[in-house]
């Protein structure tokens, strides 16, 4: 099986602040509400492209400034 390196990545949009992660073989994500620090939205999703549109799609976003989190890790590609 051929591994692909990848970052989790986060972004911030005015009042939220997004993060994605792959964990147990899935990618999840999830939209904080920066004021409350509570989680507002999760979910999972079958790529990190597709959890960060899910996570932007919460809150109406079309767009985000992504940024790498931590040391790249090897997933399934």
């Amino acid at each position: 099986m051929e591994m692909a390196r990848i970052y989790a990545q986060h972004a911030s949009a005015g009042e939220y602040h997004l993060e994605t992660w792959f964990i147990d073989g899935q990618w999840e994500w999830k939209v904080i509400a920066i004021k409350h620090k509570l989680p507002e939205f999760t979910g999972t999703a079958s790529s990190l492209d597709s959890a960060k549109q899910a996570a932007m799609a919460c809150i109406g976003l079309m767009k985000a400034e992504w940024t790498n989190v931590g040391p790249a890790m090897d997933v399934p590609g």
